[in-house]
């Protein structure tokens, strides 16, 4: 579900959904296989996961419209609502300092913090931890941009937010990544991860004074 991609294999399939559980639901009706309570959760799963709970600038009718239509034919809310707002306390914890450790570059409205590798050890932890810190990241007020970089241990990975402003996935395309307008990524085959931050974020404030018009909140005069 994520366009601007050159297709791979002999069959490809791309649509610029919210979510790829939306082109599976499509692909469904066109099978004509009935829509159990199993597989509307599995497929609200990926809308919700997708959406931050409808939450994303991603959010359509379509989605919205499709996960009507699941939760009538039975998606397990309550299974759905355990898998992502439940946290452990170390979970809470290592999200409380990965936060505190961010850094805000309040002229250009970014914040951006990092995931090492050693951090999800410590809490004896995985990586499924990255969508709860981007959610908090991206609530942050005084930041429209939110970046997360994630240490692991054969490369670097990056994660951006926006609340509305710019084309991430044309910034992340500068290092072989994509996505959607407002959330993309990319993957960068190095472990010097403060090195790439500095080389992500100056490419990113760059792109941003190169396109002024997209980022109208970038020197305004209200008070931080």
């Amino acid at each position: 579900h994520h366009t601007g991609y050159n297709p791979i294999g002999n069959l490809y399939l791309c649509e610029d959904q919210a979510s790829t559980t939306i082109i599976i639901y499509d692909l469904i009706l066109k099978m004509n296989v009935a829509i159990s309570p199993l597989i509307a959760t599995a497929l609200y799963t990926g809308i919700i996961g997708d959406t931050s709970y409808f939450s994303n600038n991603n959010v359509t009718p379509k989605s919205l419209s499709t996960a009507a239509i699941l939760l009538h034919k039975g998606a397990d809310l309550k299974l759905i609502n355990n898998i992502f707002r439940i946290k452990t306390f170390d979970v809470l914890k290592l999200i409380n300092e990965i936060i505190s450790n961010a850094v805000l570059n309040k002229e250009y409205h970014i914040i951006y913090t990092v995931l090492l590798h050693e951090d999800l050890e410590r809490f004896h932890l995985s990586y499924d931890i990255i969508d709860c810190i981007m959610k908090e990241l991206k609530n942050i007020k005084e930041a429209e941009i939110a970046f997360l970089f994630i240490e692991s241990k054969n490369d670097t990975k990056i994660k951006v937010r926006s609340r509305g402003y710019g084309s991430m996935n044309k910034i992340m395309q500068y290092f072989n990544g994509g996505g959607h307008k407002y959330a993309a990524g990319a993957s960068i085959d190095s472990i010097n991860i403060y090195n790439i931050v500095d080389i992500v974020i100056s490419r990113t404030i760059a792109y941003m004074d190169e396109h002024p018009e997209e980022f109208n909140f970038v020197h305004s005069n209200e008070e931080e």
